[in-house]
């Protein structure tokens, strides 16, 4: 267990007075509970900044706690100086012996430090400078945000306490919910928690926490060598039990910048372009070859001298956040960015918000650990108080108000810890009461000064007769045991007092650290959302979703597809109805005020179950469905009468919910004996029924993990038809050398296999310009033919994929597409491909046209008399006619410094894969890669006639034509998973990225490329997307035909075609590309 224990941020404000020759200073320490390197928690150093550099002709100093609940302290301090003993902020000594600035203190009679300038104002340098964050500047030059900086002669931004800029919606802040995840606690003794043990379905992201930055490379890396790799694919793996939740990687934490060697990383990666560039593609290569959504940038902290930080930190952290987004802006998956803000003046001070926010989709704000046993070696004194206090985050929060950050684009932070001390006297146990050290550690966390949420929910259950007592000004609770040991924490009271706040001011989400330190009763997260938070039963949910994969093959009515109909209003259920093509299965009262009033579940009537009832009574509900049954609808109400049954009335749930369970076909036939294979792995074809294969093999090597994809069935379904050739078979033609010289069609070289090439390219891909309808030919590079690859293997080149990617399966419903080893590294296998993940009539063909003609292609078939782009107009204006006839393809048309290829249509085809650079390529059964290559310039996977007239021939009763036609859609479905593999996602978006940084490179050395990187970035997202759209609508359309061809009784493959057909076109809106949201 790594601890959560950090130094002091700042000193908050200091306050200055000259009534009474008084100086008062606030002070608010703020802390980050994160991690610790050391496998043993150790209490972080103390750090003590003083914001303020309050100076005072008089050594008393008032202190005052920001609790409400805490007692006023008073506590002294020397500001009087002389020649032998200077300031100890640096301000100048005067010669009355007291400290300050302007020619009172600096001028004639200074004694020493008499060049010091204020921090603000008239006395500062430049003079009439402000303060950081927009707080106050001091009639005295000093900066803070109390009535002492901000009213009376006060210089400037004099706005004791700032509004939240208007905008922001309300009630929003559990609507994104953020969990960090300790990696270190994956191999904890005592505690033990895998990513899978969070509360999965609570959360909308997960956060690992956390990966370093190696020096110099500017890699992504575990926090140490104890932390598996493999923890990362474990944590993405979580989006398997919560489809709607992003993983993120954080990178950073405060141990990164601890003194060491990664202390200043993050400050020399954003040093220059070329470091910002150099670390932003290796996150890019990090979270796509992982599968992350995103990235949340945890640097503590810029700026700061005392964390490694430099003054140009401040700049260049919005310089490298920019570049990570204009990176992952070029890759085609959409990816997140966010990145963490303490909650102190000290260290936010380095933060240029405004700028950061343009380019982060929003900021995590650290309101937790704003004191600790750190308070002792600091002005704020050796006094307990609670770790978190909702009136100082209001103040902390004021300092974003002052930049004009909104509400909405900050995430409000939770802890589930608590901070505690040992009192110094047992008679004395309120905040404000005097401490002496850290409180005994806890038997697991084994660190003083520090308790996890399930250490102190088991004081709570072992310790008799404690009463915790809340501190409601502050939204904290704290307990007092043995004596002497105290500690805060939050719970559901304090929590929705938070919330309450949170939701009023209009947070746009919140974060908690950390959702592996709750108890195994998800005690906080329950009282944080306000409801009984479970466990996912990770197995449970497993074979559900393997049993719902086997209904649907038996017959497809297991209520796939129903929709509860919430947006409509309530109305009295025997009047529900739904849209035509939908059957009404059920409905459910959802809160409506009458019982018997509610909204309508509808389901397609072309796969609507049967016998439906809502099940699960009493307090706690309970719903659970019945062998046989599927669950269609979940709900505290659920919904009986009107001709519709259930085990209760329509009464809310106290916990838990009401399941609506409808009978599931031939569901009722399974076993539910489900076991799980190791990658690659096929199911016993007499006992059992095969399930997606798809998710956990998908990397270079499987690293032992396994998934379900078997059960057992006592009735075995109907058998699916046999399609023992693919469409190679049926059209030889269609797997042939790639596309014509337009990109649009196969050649007609039969007989010359992609298989039989050994230097491969020389193609031209052709296009005419605007406005002279000139001919532009690009000649492809040459590139491996299977052999080749397959030697470059033998010679363990880096980075080559060693596994290729086959259909086995030859049931004509099934378009699964597996990795597989390769038999042997001698011969290639038989049907392999060699394959341009980015396809290169693309590269050299349609992007090159949009870019000259300003317009982008319409998804329909193109014809090589007329190869022009006349779809909608693109942003970036056209690029001159000019360049693509002269310099395009002008083999010495980029300097030497570019290499051996200075021609710029073959510098960015080599981006994509040649002979030279083989590692972008990936090996593909040859009828899935046709069936990539036809949909990619929008020609049919099979030409539409042709289609039909195989269906007709298939309806009366030819098995070969029936076989032909599925294996058309199953190979395109296929195309599509391969497209979607995560290993073929980061090579796919390792090229996209490459391309635009050549096309970059090209614009900086040739003046008339001005415009290509932003075609680039606009060409490629429009395009496929449009891709996707063509492929997924031919589908529909074709299994339409189908369906209206067997609608009536009498082909003999009629029981087994619409099975299959309904298995593949379950598959369609999963036909996208991994950028696509």
């Amino acid at each position: 267990m790594r601890s959560l224990l950090r130094g002091p941020k700042e000193l908050t404000s200091a306050r200055l007075s000259l009534l009474g020759l008084l100086f008062v200073v606030i002070i608010s320490f703020s802390l980050r509970g994160r991690q610790d390197t050391s496998t043993t928690p150790v209490q972080r150093r103390a750090v003590r900044r003083d914001a303020g550099g309050a100076l005072a002709p008089s050594p008393a100093v008032s202190i005052s706690s920001n609790s409400s609940s805490s007692s006023s302290l008073l506590r002294r301090q020397d500001y009087s100086c002389d020649a032998s003993r200077p300031c100890s902020n640096g301000a100048c000594c005067g010669g009355g012996g007291f400290c300050g600035y302007g020619p009172t203190y600096c001028g004639a009679g200074c004694v020493s430090n008499c060049d010091a300038v204020a921090e603000c104002g008239q006395y500062a340098s430049p003079a009439g400078k402000t303060c950081p964050l927009n707080t106050c500047c001091s009639e005295f030059g000093f900066c803070g945000t109390t009535t002492d900086f901000c009213t009376g002669n006060c210089q400037s931004n004099c706005v004791l306490h700032p509004p939240p800029p208007a905008g922001s919606p309300k009630n929003k802040a559990l609507n994104r919910v953020i969990g960090y995840y300790e990696s270190w606690s994956y191999r904890s003794s005592c505690n033990k928690k895998a990513p899978s043990d969070m509360p999965l379905s609570e959360l909308t992201h997960l956060y690992y926490a956390f990966a370093f930055i190696e020096p110099v490379t500017f890699k992504l890396t575990t926090m140490d060598a104890q932390t598996p790799e493999e923890l990362f694919k474990l944590t993405v793996d979580t989006k398997r039990y919560n489809p709607g939740l992003k993983v993120y990687i954080a990178i950073g934490g405060w141990t990164h910048n601890d003194p060491g060697p990664y202390q200043t990383v993050f400050s020399d990666a954003a040093s220059t372009e070329a470091n910002r560039q150099k670390f932003a593609d290796n996150v890019l290569k990090f979270v796509n070859l992982w599968g992350f959504d995103g990235i949340d940038i945890d640097w503590e902290y810029p700026g700061a001298d005392d964390r490694g930080g430099t003054p140009a930190d401040t700049e260049n952290f919005v310089l490298l956040m920019k570049t990570l987004r204009q990176t992952f802006n070029a890759s085609p998956r959409k990816l997140g960015i966010t990145f963490t803000i303490p909650s102190s003046f000290w260290y936010l001070r380095w933060f240029d918000m405004p700028g950061l926010l343009k380019y982060a989709d929003w900021a995590n704000l650290m309101s937790y650990d704003l004191h600790g046993t750190w308070d002792a070696n600091n002005p704020i004194g050796a006094i307990a108080q609670g770790h978190t206090n909702l009136t100082e985050i209001k103040l902390a929060a004021e300092l974003l108000w002052r930049v004009n950050v909104k509400p909405e684009q900050v995430a409000i932070g939770f802890g589930f810890y608590g901070r505690s001390f040992e009192l110094a006297s047992s008679s004395c146990t309120t905040p404000g009461c005097a401490f002496k050290g850290g409180a005994k550690p806890g038997p697991c966390s084994k660190t003083s000064g520090v308790l996890m949420y399930y250490e102190i929910q088991a004081i709570l259950d072992q310790v008799p007769g404690l009463t915790p007592v809340h501190d409601e000004d502050a939204a904290v609770k704290y307990i007092v045991w043995d004596n002497t040991q105290w500690v805060s924490y939050d719970d559901a009271d304090t929590f929705d007092a938070k919330v309450a706040w949170a939701n009023a001011i209009g947070f746009g989400g919140s974060l908690i650290w950390a959702v592996d330190t709750d108890d195994d009763k998800f005690s906080a997260m329950s009282g944080l959302m306000g409801h009984e938070v479970a466990h996912v039963d990770l197995a449970q949910r497993a074979t559900v979703e393997s049993q719902i994969s086997i209904a649907r093959s038996l017959q497809g009515e297991n209520g796939q597809d129903c929709v509860v109909l919430k947006d409509q209003a309530c109305k009295a259920a025997s009047d529900l109805r739904c849209f035509n093509g939908e059957t009404l299965v059920g409905w459910d009262r959802d809160g409506c005020s009458n019982d018997q009033e509610g909204k309508p579940i509808c389901c397609p009537s072309s796969t609507a179950p049967r016998k439906c009832m809502w099940r699960g009574s009493g307090g706690d509900c309970n719903g659970q469905c019945h062998p046989g049954e599927a669950t269609i609808a979940l709900s505290s109400w659920g919904g009986k009468g009107a001709g519709f049954d259930g085990e209760s009335g329509t009464g809310q749930c106290n916990r838990g919910a009401k399941a609506l369970c409808c009978e599931a076909g031939d569901w009722k036939n399974i076993v539910g004996a489900c076991r799980w294979t190791g990658c690659g792995d096929d199911c016993d074809g007499s006992k059992e029924t095969e399930v997606s294969s798809v998710g956990d093999c998908s990397l270079l090597r499987s690293r032992g993990r396994k998934r379900t994809n078997c059960c057992k069935v006592s009735k075995a379904p109907p058998k699916s038809l046999t399609c023992d050739h693919n469409s190679c078979f049926f059209n030889p033609a269609a797997c042939v050398v790639g596309e014509d010289e337009y990109g649009n069609r196969p050649t007609k070289r039969d007989t010359m296999l992609w298989a039989d090439l050994e230097e491969r390219g020389n193609r031209d891909f052709k296009w005419l310009t605007n406005p002279s309808a000139l001919l532009i030919a690009s000649r492809a590079l040459g590139y491996p033919d299977p052999a080749g690859y397959m030697r470059r293997l033998r010679q363990n080149l880096a980075g080559l994929a060693r596994r290729w990617f086959d259909m086995r399966s030859r049931a004509c419903g099934d378009p699964s597409l597996r990795q597989t080893d390769f038999p042997n590294l001698d011969t290639a296998p038989a049907g392999g491909q060699v394959e341009h993940v980015v396809p290169l009539a693309f590269v050299l063909g349609r992007f090159p046209a949009v870019a000259n003609h300003g317009r982008h292609w319409r998804p329909v078939p193109r014809s090589s008399r007329n190869p022009v782009p006349d779809g909608p107009p693109t942003r970036t204006p056209a690029i001159n006619e000019a360049f693509w006839r002269d310099v395009w393809r002008n083999p010495n048309a980029l300097p030497e410094s570019f290499g051996p290829i200075r021609q710029p249509d073959q510098y960015v085809n080599e981006q994509i894969g040649s002979n030279s650079n083989p590692t972008a390529f990936t090996m593909l059964r040859d009828a899935v890669n046709g069936q990539k290559g036809r949909f990619e310039v929008f020609n049919s996977p099979m030409e539409i006639r042709r289609f039909e007239r195989t269906v007709d021939r298939g309806v009366g009763g030819n098995e070969t034509a029936v076989e032909e036609w599925l294996d058309t859609l199953r190979e395109t479905v296929a195309a599509f998973q391969y497209l979607n593999d995560p290993l073929v996602v980061t090579v796919q978006d390792d090229s996209v990225a490459r391309v635009y940084q050549a096309l970059q490179r090209i614009e900086q050395v040739i003046p008339a490329a001005e415009g290509l990187s932003a075609h680039w970035n606009e060409a490629y997202p429009h395009y496929f997307r449009q891709v996707s759209e063509f492929t997924r609508t031919y589908m529909a359309d074709r299994i339409r035909y189908v369906r209206n061809a067997y609608a009536s009784d009498g082909s003999p493959f009629r029981e087994y075609v619409l099975a299959e057909i309904k298995r593949i076109e379950d598959q369609i809106p999963n036909m996208k590309y991994a950028f696509e949201d």
